[in-house]
């Protein structure tokens, strides 16, 4: 017999917020919101339903007899009782009785609570610093969610369209190269600046897009992935838009920036200034790196938001995994139930595509590493020598540019570094599963081998 302070409440919720997700799975998703905490859940609808049940105040007892008519099942205070245990407990999407709820916290106060220990950082390369507040990015933005109305975007395209047509018509690149080269620092100094203020546009541009649905613009920072400089901006309220409108979300970002280079194409044929140029040819470079589904940017998140699939990787490894268990004769993990079949074998398609892109990145690094590394000493020693000869005669400009080139020469380093050393960690677990899994099948042969 159930003890009665059981089938209570012997426990305490912290604040949540529920959202359902708008996915194209047969089974909808939610989005669980911890206020204050800085952290958020995709959970399944049943989950979903005991936590708003909860959240009215009712009894296990009271609850139990809810949700056995609304899931058409006899469903126990005992059962819910324990899934609040195993599943609610472990998540922090509730507490024991007694236990003390954790505080609500600021934004900065929430990162730094959920932000990795320093020497996983310095491993993983992940570091993330906020310049702009959410209220002082919306001040800016408001104004700019004008060009998201369908005459303006028509109009932005034309102007993008003839513009690159323009520009890559009439490039000669070979001489744009050699004029590149000669780079004098505050040539360099002025290019860099330039791409600040355009990738700092295309943050603007997610933050735009997302006021235009009616939801609050977030903060914008600075960060490094995987030791790569790039900003971000927290766009994590867009989850409760439906996909087509997540989609407009994802791509803003290129939108503002296409835009902008566009307009610096434009300082160019005026001015024949080539800092001008060479910023917009570096923007579009960008703009097709985001643009890459198997990198964590703009193209990931448009591709899980066109797809309406959320936790893509996650999903289209499983995906392949049954299809390689299938191939072989092995069984294996069923394909996720709520996958449609066509949207199945484009997740498939994309984890073997992500795959094959992975593989031939780390070949390309290692084949360039030779390259790379042997040459890595006498760059850096440049830079370095060239930061001193500023240093000594005070010109502030050398000393400056010089500066910015060792520190990106040396984050390339990291990142090409870190990526071979992930990509080496991979294949080890992977080997030493496979040889756990070899020895396993050798035991159990060999111990039904004693038996007979």
């Amino acid at each position: 017999m159930i003890a009665e302070e059981s089938l209570a409440r012997p426990f305490v919720l912290p604040q949540l917020r529920l959202d359902r997700l708008e996915t194209s799975l047969n089974e909808p998703r939610y989005m669980v919101t911890l206020v204050g905490q800085g952290r958020r859940l995709i959970i399944a609808p049943k989950l979903a339903d005991l936590i708003e049940q909860l959240q009215q105040g009712k009894s296990l007892e009271e609850a139990a007899s809810a949700l056995s008519l609304l899931w058409n099942q006899e469903v126990s205070a005992e059962s819910l009782r324990v899934i609040i245990e195993r599943q609610m407990f472990t998540q922090g999407l509730a507490y024991p009785e007694g236990h003390k709820l954790p505080q609500t916290m600021t934004a900065a106060e929430a990162q730094k609570v959920t932000q990795q220990p320093l020497t996983e950082r310095l491993l993983t390369g992940q570091f993330a610093w906020r310049l702009l507040k959410g209220r002082h990015v919306g001040k800016i933005c408001g104004p700019l969610t004008a060009l998201y109305s369908p005459l303006s975007v028509l109009l932005a395209l034309a102007f993008i369209l003839s513009t690159r047509w323009l520009l890559y018509s009439t490039i000669d690149r070979s001489f744009l190269y050699q004029l590149v080269m000669q780079f004098n620092p505050a040539e360099y100094l002025v290019n860099l600046c330039l791409l600040i203020v355009v990738i700092m546009i295309h943050e603007f541009g997610h933050a735009s897009a997302q006021m235009r649905f009616g939801l609050p613009a977030g903060g914008i920072g600075f960060q490094l992935y995987h030791y790569i400089p790039a900003f971000f901006t927290n766009v994590s309220a867009s989850w409760r838009l439906k996909p087509r409108q997540r989609v407009v979300v994802d791509l803003g970002g290129i939108y503002f920036q296409s835009l902008a280079s566009s307009i610096l194409y434009l300082l160019y044929l005026e001015t024949h200034y080539l800092p001008f140029m060479l910023a917009v040819l570096v923007s579009d470079v960008l703009c097709l790196v985001s643009i890459n589904p198997f990198l964590r940017f703009d193209g990931y998140w448009l591709l899980t938001d066109a797809l309406a699939v959320p936790n893509l990787q996650k999903i289209s490894t499983r995906v392949l995994g049954h299809c390689w268990g299938k191939l072989i004769g092995r069984e294996t993990q069923a394909l996720p139930p709520q996958l449609s079949r066509w949207r199945a074998i484009i997740v498939g398609v994309y984890a073997i595509l992500k795959n094959c892109f992975w593989a031939y990145l780390v070949f390309f690094i290692i084949k360039r590493a030779r390259m790379v590394y042997g040459t890595a000493a006498t760059t850096i020693e440049k830079f370095l020598a060239e930061s001193l000869t500023g240093l000594r005669t005070g010109d502030v400009l050398l000393l400056t540019a010089s500066v910015f080139r060792l520190v990106l020469f040396v984050l390339l380093l990291l990142t090409v570094s870190l990526l071979v050393l992930n990509m080496a960690r991979k294949l080890y677990s992977l080997a030493r599963s496979g040889l756990l899994k070899l020895r396993a099948r050798q035991e159990v042969g060999a111990a039904g081998g004693e038996v007979a």
